[in-house]
């Protein structure tokens, strides 16, 4: 053999070889074993490591399955059991449509994302990191950190700023944040729109650059001196426009206590420093007014009389009005509590003062009995919420003559809630009074002139009515405008005159005066009837509006205040042709009728429509309506189912209507109201 033929040293050298690779083979299986006891001492540190994280950890292969979960991932999910991830954590059957850890697998690099848990409405930071299985194959090392309340945090976080900005920006005043340089580095949406800017073109430029058109801060800046006093600082600061501005600044310091910049507040002041001077020039004005007055006036305090009411209703007191009439010595207190703030001359002429100071003891002074009784009816309106109160009294002079007043109680714009001012005039209507008596004999013998008149017209309807004869209206008119039109004008003038020189009279003198003219009115009614229905009047034809002829009754005929007017006159209607003064009249008599029709109050309806060759114009009330029997009779001479009148109105109305190419038509139901309705020709059919 050949290993024979070699000497026996060759053999030692080889076999001390052979022994020394031994040695050299048992020391790297020793370094093997050894590092792999430290491999997989380490191994289950790390293991032991991610089992205590409190993050959810687990270790996912190729093929979706995990094959490690932490403490944290199984209290979460339960046991994964080898389970595929998406059946684990997405309850699913399949695969994701795009599952992020595969990017891991295909590129070998970290990756972080964020996965919110689909039951819980949590959100996890996801950290995902290449891992190599104890036999070499590859794995991903999936670390899910719990980041909800960091969430939450910054939604509330960014709730905050988003209401901040929300507050600030519904604002008025201009709000900028200023560095120390007075650079802006925020401001609100009313500063920024104050220059035509949006918020974030201001952030960079100095405030006085933007708002005052200046090179370097404006003198006595309180942006300044907030600066150097690092305390909050106000002024007024006028820019090249003219307008005033109300600047406030605040400082603004950091964790250290160092100033870091400043908050400017600014408002326009402009309106309100003119308000001011307006209020100024106004109360200068209300003093001269209040002065000059020649109504005697009093500015008067009466809060701590409201205190004493409430004061009253507190302790159990309902009925005020029994309560003062059974203790006027209240009645009495509440007066001394008025505070006299002021009165005018015309008070020291009406009641014999000198100065204002001998009024000092206020409403005791110049009260008699009449004038504590009206008081008490002044506290009871006072205790009802009015905030005027007016009535008729008599009080004392100073040198202890009487006076008789109208008095007016009123609350000053402002006051109404506590009555601390309050304004209280008096007009002197002592003459009126003693002219009274005598103005109310003359009103007997004049309303016995008036009386015997009207009789002689009732005598005339009469002798009409029984002799049916209409030739006789002819004379009758010309009879009756001569005899009766001269006397009723002096009356009519008469009772204007008293109007006018007793214009502070009594309301029973004053409705005697009306009922004067409202007889005088209807007697000269009477006459114009039957001269305008014995006359062959021609109609004066001509265009003319529906519209325009409405608006002619309402200037002739005022409604009651009882009676609501609905007009419906299209101004597209087109214009009849009739004459306008005639057509004026007969409207003005069915209108008349119609307030008479309603003494209760109701509704008149004027309105018209249009039909090929005709406007029907209508007058429709609400009132008592006519009875079926008279209907057929309305349009005769001398019928009438009035008190008063001789039953030519409707008569003459269809007169004049006919005279003008048209007809009239009238439809009535008892208790329901009745309807006129004119039938006229419109304008371009007769052109």
């Amino acid at each position: 053999m050949k290993d024979q033929a070699k000497t026996k040293a060759q053999l030692v050298e080889e076999l001390a070889k052979l022994r020394a690779r031994v040695s050299e083979l048992e020391a790297t299986e020793n370094d093997r074993k050894g590092a792999q006891a430290t491999l997989e001492e380490q191994t289950q540190r790390i293991f032991a490591l991610l089992e205590a994280l409190p993050a959810v950890v687990y270790l996912q292969a190729p093929d979706y399955s995990i094959r490690f979960a932490n403490r944290s991932f199984r209290e979460l999910h339960g046991e994964p059991g080898g389970r595929p991830c998406y059946t684990v954590l997405h309850q699913r059957e399949e695969p994701c449509e795009e599952c992020p850890t595969f990017r891991v697998f295909e590129t070998g690099e970290p990756q972080v994302w964020e996965w919110t848990h689909p039951t819980e409405t949590r959100v996890y930071q996801v950290c995902e990191y290449p891992f190599t299985d104890a036999d070499g194959s590859p794995l991903v090392l999936d670390l899910g950190i719990d980041i909800t309340p960091l969430k939450l945090t910054e939604e509330a976080l960014r709730a905050a700023e988003g209401e901040k900005a929300a507050i600030l920006n519904s604002m008025s005043e201009f709000v900028a944040f200023q560095d120390s340089e007075m650079t802006v580095i925020w401001a609100n949406r009313a500063a920024a729109e104050s220059v035509g800017l949006t918020p974030d073109k201001l952030a960079g430029r100095h405030c006085y650059e933007i708002w005052h058109q200046r090179t370097e801060p404006c003198e006595g800046c309180p942006v300044v001196k907030t600066k150097e006093t690092e305390r909050p600082q106000e002024g007024e600061v006028v820019s090249p426009d003219g307008r005033v501005w109300k600047v406030r600044g605040y400082p603004v310091k950091g964790p250290g206590g160092e100033m870091v910049g400043v908050v400017e507040v600014t408002l326009d002041v402009t309106d309100w420093k003119r308000t001011d001077e307006a209020l100024r020039q106004s109360e200068e004005r209300y003093r001269g007014l209040f002065e000059g007055c020649p109504i005697a006036l009093w500015e008067e305090d009466f809060s701590e009389v409201k205190r004493r009411i409430d004061d009253l209703r507190r302790s159990g007191v309902k009925d005020l009005d029994a309560y003062f009439q059974a203790h006027p010595e209240a009645v009495r207190e509440c007066a001394r509590l008025v505070n006299l703030v002021d009165v005018n001359q015309a008070v020291l002429e009406l009641y014999g003062g000198r100065k204002k100071e001998d009024f000092a003891e206020g409403f005791p002074l110049i009260f008699d009995e009449n004038s504590y009784e009206v008081f008490k009816d002044e506290l009871v309106a006072i205790a009802a919420g009015k905030t005027r109160f007016d009535a008729e009294t008599t009080a004392r002079t100073l040198d202890g003559g009487e006076k008789h007043l109208v008095l007016r109680w009123s609350v000053c714009r402002g006051a109404e809630d506590d009555l601390s001012r309050v304004i209280v005039s008096d007009i002197d209507i002592t003459q009126r009074k003693r002219a009274e008596e005598a103005l109310k004999q003359y009103s007997g013998r004049l309303e016995d002139m008036v009386d015997e008149r009207t009789k002689e017209l009732q005598d005339a309807q009469e002798e009409l009515i029984s002799r049916e004869k209409l030739a006789m209206l002819g004379r009758l008119a010309g009879g009756v405008s001569h005899e009766l039109r001269n006397p009723l004008a002096t009356i009519t003038n008469a009772v204007y005159f008293l109007q006018m020189t007793l214009a502070d009279a009594d309301e029973t003198t004053r409705e005697y005066l009306q009922i004067i003219a409202t007889q005088v009115q209807d007697a000269g009614k009477i006459i114009s009837d039957l001269l305008s229905f014995s006359r062959d009047t021609p109609a004066d034809r001509q265009s003319i509006l529906p519209a325009q002829l409405g608006a002619r009754i309402w200037e002739r005929c005022t409604p009651p205040k009882n009676i609501k007017i609905v007009t419906l006159l299209p101004p597209d209607l087109p214009p009849v042709f009739v004459d306008p003064q005639q057509m004026t009249q007969v409207l003005e008599n069915l209108v008349t009728n119609a307030y008479q029709a309603m003494p209760q109050g109701g509704r008149l309806t004027v309105k018209a429509k249009a039909s090929q060759n005709d406007v029907y114009l209508s007058i429709a009330d609400t009132g008592e309506g006519i009875a079926e029997e008279n209907l057929g009779k309305l349009f005769e001479p001398l019928f009438t189912t009035k008190p008063r009148g001789i039953g030519l109105g409707l008569a003459l109305s269809k007169m004049l209507v006919e005279a003008n190419g048209g007809s009239i038509d009238v439809e009535s139901k008892e208790g329901k109201g009745t309807t006129f309705t004119l039938i006229l020709p419109i304008a371009e059919r007769h052109g």
